[in-house]
Parts: C-alpha cells; sequence; structure tokens
C-alpha cells in the first residue's frame, strides 16, 4: 500500500523473485494494484498493538473498553465490506498484536477488574470455592480487586493472580475471535488471525495452543517450541505462518523454507520487503532502488524449489503419527513464573524435552487441557510433562487414566501438586504414579551434580548432570533410584504396572544433553518408535530433525539439518523396517 511514485515497480520485484502474497492496510486502491500484479492480497484490517507507557497498569486501548468494543465492531464492518471483493488469502487482525508490550501486568482499568469478577463467578462453583482457593475472605463478587505480581509473590497466595492472568488472556483471545465475527458479517468465508512478533508468549497474551485452536491465521517467531505448538495445535483448516528470523544470514535464508514447510506451515513471513529511502530496515528484501539486497536470492532460490510442487506435495500428505505427547499448561507456566523456585519456566523445559526428542528421533506433538480432557493422550504411547506443577482435577484425571491403560509417563518437577488456579493441593495426586510420597510440601534444594544409573528392562543406562535442582521433599516408595543430587533423590523409575519416571528436577536449556541414552531407553520401552533409523559414521548422532508422512502409498522421508549444526556436511544411512 506504499503511497511512492515506484510502488509499482517495487512490488513487481517481488512477484518475480517469488513473494506470493503481500499484507498491507486495507484499502481498495492498494487491493487492485497488488492483484493486478498477480500477487495474493492479506489485507490488514486493524491491530490490537497496545501504546500505553511502561509505568501504567492500564492498557490503551483497553480491550474491555465498551466505547472501543463499539468502536471496533463498527470498524471492522466497514473495513470487510472494502476487502471481500478481493480473492483474499485471509484477513489479517493485526502484526504485532498484543495484550502487553513489555511484560506489564495489564489491564487494571474498571472495565477489567468487573470483567474479572464476572469471569470468577463462571469460573468457580461458588463464593466459598474461591475463597478456599484464594485463601482470602470476600461477601460477594463484586469489587474484588487482584492482586499484583509483587504482592502475589510476597503473599504466597498464587491464585488470585493466576486467575487474573488467566482472565487477561480469555480476553486477548476473546477480541480476535469477536473481529473475526465482525469481518465474517461481511465476508463469511473469510479466514482471520495475525501475526505476533517476539517470544515472550506470558504478558502478551500469546497462549500460543489457544489461539492456534481457535483462529483461521497464525504466524508465529521462528521459534522451534512456538511454532510446534502451533503445528500440533491448530485446527486443520488453519493457515500458518513462521516469521523471518532476525538472525539474517545465507545459511539461515537457505534453511528458513525448508523448515517451514517440515513443520507444516504454508508461509514464511518476511516483515520488511521493500523500503524507502528515508527508512531502509535490516532485513529488506528490495533496496530503494528496487533491486533485490544482496542476501536475498539466498531465500528466493529455495522458495522456488518448494513453489513448483514440492510444498503442495508435503502439505498434503499425512504426517506419521507421533507416539510421544509433550504437555503445555499456561496454568503451569504462570505458577513457574511467580514462584520460580526451582529456576526453570515452562517454556524452558518444554523446549529441552523438545530438543532432546529431536535429537533422538522421535515424532511428537503437544497437547493442552482442552484436548486431553477429551481424550486424545490414547492416541500416544508416552507423555512428557515438563515443569507441569499447576493441573485441573480434568486433567488428573485423564493423566492417571492414561497411565492405568499402559501408557508412559514421564515428568521431572512435583506434577499437578497446585491446582488450574494455582492453589496447592493438600497431597501431590499423582505421587503415587510415580512409587514416591512427599515428606514436606516440594521444596526447591540447592544446586547440585548427580550421576545417574537405571536398570530398564534389563539394560543400564547411564547420564550425569551439573547444577541441577532437585525436590528435597520426595522419596522413593517402589520405585527405582538411580541417582542423588546432594541428598535428594533422582530419577526414579516404576516399572510394575505401566512405566513412570520421575525425574525430580527442573529441566532446562541443555539439562538433558548428556542423559538422552536414559530417555531414548526409557521410550523403547514404552514401545515409542523413532521417526526412522539412522545410521551415522563414528557413533556421531545426526544433528537435524526427522519427517516421515504418506502420501496415497507413497512415503516420503525427509532429513533436514540443523541450521546451527556443528558438521556442514552430515553423512548418514537410512534404515528402512523391510517388514512393514
Amino acid at each position: 500500500g506504499s503511497v511512492e511514485f515506484n510502488a509499482r515497480q517495487f512490488y513487481r520485484a517481488l512477484a518475480e523473485s517469488g513473494i506470493g502474497t503481500a499484507m498491507f492496510p486495507a484499502a481498495e486502491e492498494s487491493s487492485r494494484l497488488l492483484t493486478s500484479l498477480g500477487l495474493h492480497v492479506l489485507p490488514r484490517v486493524t491491530s490490537y498493538y497496545p501504546y500505553q507507557s511502561a509505568l501504567s497498569e492500564v492498557r490503551a486501548p483497553c480491550l474491555n473498553d465498551p466505547a472501543f468494543i463499539v468502536s471496533e465492531q463498527t470498524h471492522l464492518k466497514g473495513m470487510a465490506q472494502i476487502v471481500r471483493d478481493y480473492s483474499n488469502t485471509a484477513i489479517s487482525l493485526g502484526d504485532g498484536n498484543a495484550l502487553s508490550a513489555t511484560g506489564e501486568d495489564l489491564c487494571r482499568c474498571a472495565a477489567c477488574i468487573a470483567g474479572s469478577g464476572e469471569y470468577l463467578r463462571k469460573t468457580y462453583v461458588n463464593l466459598d470455592a474461591m475463597e478456599r482457593a484464594w485463601g482470602t475472605s470476600h461477601e460477594t463478587w463484586e469489587n474484588i480487586v487482584p492482586p499484583t505480581e509483587q504482592q502475589a509473590r510476597e503473599s504466597k497466595r498464587y491464585a488470585p493472580w493466576i486467575d487474573f492472568r488467566s482472565y487477561m488472556d480469555s480476553v486477548f483471545l476473546r477480541t480476535h475471535a469477536a473481529a473475526r465475527g465482525n469481518v465474517r458479517v461481511a465476508d463469511p468465508r473469510a479466514r482471520c488471525g495475525f501475526a505476533a512478533r517476539g517470544t515472550d508468549e506470558l504478558f502478551t497474551g500469546h497462549d500460543w495452543g489457544a489461539l492456534a485452536s481457535h483462529l483461521d491465521l497464525l504466524a508465529t517467531p521462528a521459534d522451534s517450541r512456538i511454532v510446534d505448538i502451533a503445528r500440533s495445535l491448530r485446527a486443520p483448516s488453519g493457515f500458518a505462518g513462521i516469521e523471518m528470523t532476525d538472525a539474517v544470514s545465507p545459511e539461515t535464508l537457505r534453511w528458513l523454507p525448508w523448515y517451514a514447510v517440515l513443520h507444516r506451515a504454508h508461509s514464511v513471513w518476511w516483515p520488511d520487503v521493500t523500503a524507502s529511502t528515508v527508512n531502509v530496515p535490516g532485513m529488506v528484501g528490495v533496496d530503494p532502488l528496487g533491486n533485490p539486497a544482496p542476501f536475498a536470492p539466498e531465500f528466493f532460490q529455495e522458495t522456488a524449489v518448494l513453489q513448483n510442487g514440492l510444498a503442495r506435495l508435503l502439505l498434503k500428505s499425512a504426517p506419521q503419527r507421533a507416539e510421544v505427547a509433550v504437555y503445555t499448561s499456561r496454568s503451569s507456566a504462570w505458577l513457574n513464573h511467580i514462584d520460580g523456585q526451582f529456576e526453570a519456566s515452562s517454556a524452558q523445559a518444554e523446549r529441552a524435552y523438545a530438543v532432546a526428542l529431536t535429537g533422538l528421533g522421535y515424532a511428537f506433538d503437544y497437547v493442552s487441557a482442552p484436548r486431553i480432557e477429551k481424550g486424545a493422550l490414547a492416541a500416544y504411547r508416552a507423555l512428557i510433562l515438563p515443569m507441569a506443577r499447576a493441573l485441573g482435577d480434568a486433567e488428573i484425571a485423564a493423566i492417571r487414566s492414561f497411565a492405568e491403560s499402559g501408557g508412559c509417563l514421564i515428568a521431572d518437577v512435583a506434577p499437578g501438586t497446585y491446582d488450574e488456579h494455582g492453589a496447592a493441593r493438600e497431597s501431590p495426586p499423582l505421587a503415587d504414579v510415580f512409587g514416591v510420597r512427599y515428606a514436606k510440601a516440594s521444596t526447591a534444594g540447592a544446586p547440585a551434580n548427580a550421576l545417574v544409573e537405571l536398570s530398564i528392562d534389563g539394560a543400564k543406562a547411564s547420564g550425569d548432570f551439573a547444577d541441577i535442582r532437585a525436590d528435597s521433599a520426595v522419596e522413593p516408595v517402589g520405585a527405582q533410584l538411580g541417582g542423588l543430587a546432594g541428598t535428594a533423590p533422582v530419577w526414579m523409575l516404576r516399572t510394575d504396572k505401566s512405566i513412570a519416571l520421575l525425574l525430580n528436577h527442573a529441566v532446562a536449556d541443555r539439562t538433558l544433553d548428556r542423559a538422552r541414552g536414559l530417555l531414548d531407553q526409557v521410550l523403547r520401552v514404552a514401545g515409542a518408535r523413532r521417526a526412522i533409523e539412522i545410521g551415522v559414521r563414528k557413533g556421531k548422532e545426526f544433528q537435524g530433525g526427522r519427517f516421515v508422512s504418506n502420501f496415497g502409498k507413497a512415503t516420503l522421508v525427509a532429513l533436514l539439518a540443523d541450521v546451527d549444526a556443528a558438521q556442514e556436511t552430515q553423512k548418514v544411512r537410512l534404515q528402512f523396517d523391510r517388514s512393514s
């Protein structure tokens, strides 16, 4: 939608380079221009980026403000009338939408406080139930003011704050759902969503699983964990995108298109493809004179290969069913933030398991509370619970049922010792499943090293750890003990009923790098199979991802080396099961 005189030439150069779709502020003139040049259009009809100062407790604009809601409804219905007559790839609800820009604990205006009260009334059975969870006393539902983050941390009463944060997440999601509804008044088939920026998903409102499952379009940062959550939890008809990484290099630009397609994403989003003479972003694809940037050909050469039919083939193929599920818990994410005694966030733990599983060659999906409460765990052989310290009763019931049906459980620290609100439970609900007991409330010990060895199905596997924080409250009762971190037991395995492994220490970053053999052996005994077996020379692991899918009677196999792999060239040997 540029007003510069050479806009047509810029967009023609983009189309000739391989750019297929352009996102722009919705305007009939822009849609007509881009369509005439052969580009698909993705008009942006609104934006939900906050503009409040970092010192304010009120979001501007407030998404609960009645005046804003009415104004937005009118605006969206008008914009939808403008763009509905063009062949839109989708309708953009914004670029960089966020609840909070820089981690503010928003929003505490009168409308949000009142809305929070209504949310609590619907969430709890009655006022007494809320008071038991909160450890507070209220005469009515009205005028309940949630504590600030600092107040919640100092009082160690986390439920009031976590409930408020959950409510604000729901406001952010509801705003986008309402926007989609308003657009669909004019165009019932419109696909709507937004492009996110940054990876601080807590205060930004970026509950990736909820957003992916409720919106038709979601473009995420090129963060492996976020990409896999969106892949796992989006609706089958959802349109996915991955944003260009800030670390632009020839290697990254060659790698990213393949990474996107193999992770079932339909597009790569390049945020700054054109520039004016007064503003040239670092990631610009076409310079102010209309020439491709020096590094742009690296990207377009690879996209050209994919656009010749290979991308369509891969995206239409059915991915091989994953046998390992990794749990992502929004309530636990808030709890691990407010109660950081184990010094590991949910995002860090989830990413650490994903890195280990990818390195070992296991396909995996992320699962969330709505999925497992509907029976999704029946499709998997193993479930991993990364820092899943806050779980609701329905989640606990689904996890117990999975274990009782023979599923393998792997957890790190105190699974389910808090409920979904962040209220501490009287007794850990999954202790018996793991063959342990808690002598006191779950407590992080001092950092310590540990050597671990377990006998698994007649074979021994070992690993070593440095500076891990173990839960000093745990004692094994019927579980095989793998080792000690200081005086705290770690890596306790129960195999008498189903397979249940409690690491009993926090997992973050590269914690599992020297324990992959242990994890691999547990998963193998549980019956999980690698996506495809790979033979390597001199015992070196393949550094990259393995992807298997089916198209009709054909099996498609793809290997994608990590962009930062230590070896520029990796020689591997694929090992197929000839009996299958």
